[in-house]
């Protein structure tokens, strides 16, 4: 699911905002949907049969009224306005070949919004409930990533794989590429983290 649209994942975010010029929100959805929708009928599959135990248990009737009551909606005014919050925020996306507004700046336009009319003297308990120390691993991330970039180890792999396409016949030369790249990446995924991998 995630996979499906640009705000899906970070990977996703970091392929869109590099391809902004050339790759909005709505172009990213209709490339990659019917992908997904073509492999989730086996991915269905293939969880319902390592998850065959789980599934074999009788089907769970859900307590409305006790989850209800474990999790009450204390805020429904706070509630409605989180909800167009978010509805502008996602139609904002749709609208990024007209606004030309990145994905990031509008989540982050959404964030100010959401701070503003919550309430301003308890903004500091939103920000508390922010995971910075995952922002921070994640800045980090990058940082050591791009420090790797500079280094040239990046440049000398894709050098590695250019070389062994451009050394094969012309007429295989795209089916190859992709294959090479597609094993590559399932290879370095496994020892790199597909977000410093994809940045």
């Amino acid at each position: 699911g995630g996979t499906a649209t640009m705000i899906g994942d970070p990977p996703n975010i970091i392929i869109g905002n590099m391809l902004s010029e050339y790759l909005d929100f709505t172009a990213f959805l209709i490339n990659l949907a019917p992908g997904v929708i073509i492999t989730a009928p086996f991915a269905y599959a293939f969880l319902r049969w390592y998850f065959r135990e789980a599934f074999a248990d009788p089907v769970l009737v859900a307590d409305i009224p006790h989850l209800q009551k474990m999790y009450p909606i204390t805020n429904r005014v706070l509630l409605v306005k989180c909800g167009a919050v978010l509805f502008c925020v996602i139609l904002s996306f749709f609208l990024h070949p007209v606004t030309h507004l990145d994905p990031a700046w509008v989540s982050i336009l959404g964030a100010v919004w959401l701070l503003t009319i919550f309430d301003l003297h308890h903004c500091h308990e939103a920000l508390m409930t922010v995971e910075w120390d995952t922002l921070l691993f994640f800045a980090a991330l990058f940082v050591v990533v791009e420090g790797v970039g500079e280094l040239g180890l990046l440049r000398a792999i894709a050098n590695v794989l250019s070389d062994m396409i451009g050394g094969m016949e012309i007429n295989a030369r795209q089916e190859a590429a992709l294959c090479l790249i597609v094993w590559a990446s399932a290879i370095f995924s496994a020892f790199v983290d597909n977000i410093p991998f994809t940045a």
